[in-house]
């Protein structure tokens, strides 16, 4: 990684030696002297993505390694004019993979596919104190447009529109967090993948029209401000309940298998998802990076009846660099 004094210029090479056992070469570029931003990232080496329609067509005679080429152009802006916080992120960016897409009307394999994108996101938060899990009061919404107009007759549209809005708990430092979610996708051939959050418990779901409320209550249960010299310090410990449920009227769901999209099991025009369950997190920091790390489990239920899904949880708080400043979102 390396970047100028001013830190307006900022490149990073990486390498990856993918789980396919190929040598991948990741490489970023990003310029901040002026709005707007600009940023472009190329991926390279791995295996390319291949669509057949019929497990009978043969695969491409010549096969060319990954690639993957990023542009972003956007436009962040921040405001601070007192107790809250208002922030604006409008981008647009094209996605270039060549992955093989078989076309059974022209009975060949249409190489390389470009996807065009724009987003708008806003967020209006009240600043944080420092026992805060989230801030007490909050509102975000982000907005995304995908159309791929090279690629019509492989993919579509889609759009989506995701918000949330968190509110104070019963006690202090509680929070209360509620999110609506949609998104329709018009596809061609193929789904873009969604943008949408799915029920916890829940993996790969996809939909042409699907809506997802959520609900989560989240406190502190202890503050053990426990330490072991420069190797750990455990902040809090807090937990949290919630209910998720997805619905699409009158369409099916799908999700991803080994085998391609396939409709999930037992769907139907009027089928929904849904879930509720509890989680358990420890924040903590190790060797003294100001980086805010977050690591528990969390158990989801889909009815009663049945076994509740288990699984372990990770975050890393991007925000943690904020040492000896107030707490922005």
């Amino acid at each position: 990684m390396s970047q100028n004094q001013l830190s307006t210029l900022v490149s990073s090479v990486g390498y990856e030696y993918s789980k396919e056992k190929n040598n991948v070469l990741h490489a970023s570029l990003t310029w901040k002297g002026w709005y707007p931003v600009i940023e472009s990232r190329f991926d390279y080496g791995d295996n390319p993505s291949i669509y057949r329609t019929k497990s009978s067509i043969g695969y491409p005679s010549l096969i060319q390694r990954s690639q993957r080429f990023t542009n972003t152009i956007y436009l962040p802006l921040t405001f601070t004019p007192g107790k809250f916080s208002q922030y604006i992120y409008i981008s647009a960016s094209s996605d270039y993979r060549n992955d093989y897409i078989y076309q059974s009307e022209k009975s060949s394999y249409d190489y390389g596919q470009t996807i065009l994108s724009a987003r708008l996101y806003f967020s209006n938060y009240l600043v944080a104190v420092l026992r805060d899990i989230y801030p007490r009061l909050a509102q975000a919404i982000d907005i995304n447009y995908s159309f791929a107009p090279f690629d019509k007759t492989i993919y579509g549209t889609s759009i989506s529109a995701k918000s949330s809005f968190y509110f104070p708990g019963i006690l202090p430092n509680n929070s209360l967090r509620i999110r609506i979610e949609k998104e329709i996708q018009n596809p061609s051939m193929y789904f873009y993948g969604s943008r949408l959050t799915t029920p916890r418990g829940y993996n790969d779901l996809i939909s042409k029209d699907m809506q997802f409320i959520s609900a989560d209550y989240t406190m502190p249960v202890a503050y053990p401000d426990f330490n072991i010299s420069q190797l750990l310090y455990l902040k809090r410990i807090r937990a949290g309940l919630f209910y998720d449920e997805a619905f699409g009227p009158g369409n099916k769901f799908y999700k991803y298998s080994t085998n391609g999209l396939v409709p999930y099991s037992g769907s139907s025009s009027n089928i929904t998802f849904t879930s509720f369950g509890a989680d358990l997190l420890a924040d903590f920091h190790l060797l003294r990076i100001p980086y805010m790390i977050s690591g528990g489990v969390e158990a989801a239920w889909y009815n009663l009846n049945q076994r509740p899904s288990v699984q372990m949880i990770f975050n890393i708080d991007l925000y943690g660099m904020t040492i000896g400043k107030r707490r922005m979102y």
